[in-house]
């Protein structure tokens, strides 16, 4: 565990990613009776079983992300960074391009993510070095 001090973008970045895929599995069951749901598969094609798996494989990485970053372990935000794109252009090609814009605004939130895990604040808490100026309140934490 990293005894560092987390910088509050990192935590809240994590928390976010935790409970918006706890709260995506309780309501996946209600999203797959939706008849918008329903009628979006539909029309792109999409099996049921394909946006089943690629929910629960999205939900699982956020949720491993979440906790491995509020741990201070690099390879949270790591997976964070790659599993994101992945899961974006994943949906594209399920739903065939259908939702463009949602996938514009979700590219353009994971880039704002990358950018704000990977300041120095951030950088620090997840490298193996000690922080600078312990005690001293380092702007570039937030």
């Amino acid at each position: 565990m990293n005894t560092r001090k987390r910088p509050l973008t990192v935590s809240i970045i994590s928390w976010v990613l935790i409970v918006t895929a706890a709260v995506s599995f309780l309501f996946l069951p209600i999203s797959f009776n939706s008849p918008t749901t329903r009628e979006a598969m539909k029309s792109s094609g999409a099996t049921p079983i394909e946006v089943l798996i690629t929910s629960l494989l999205g939900g699982i990485a956020s949720i491993v992300a979440g906790v491995l970053m509020l741990r201070g372990a690099r390879v949270g935000r790591q997976l964070f960074f790659v599993a994101t794109p992945v899961a974006i252009l994943a949906v594209m090609y399920i739903y065939s391009f259908a939702f463009l814009p949602l996938y514009f605004l979700g590219f353009m939130i994971y880039l704002l993510i990358l950018f704000l895990l990977t300041r120095p604040g951030p950088s620090r808490y997840f490298s193996r070095l000690p922080e600078a100026n312990p005690g001293q309140g380092d702007a570039s934490q937030v």
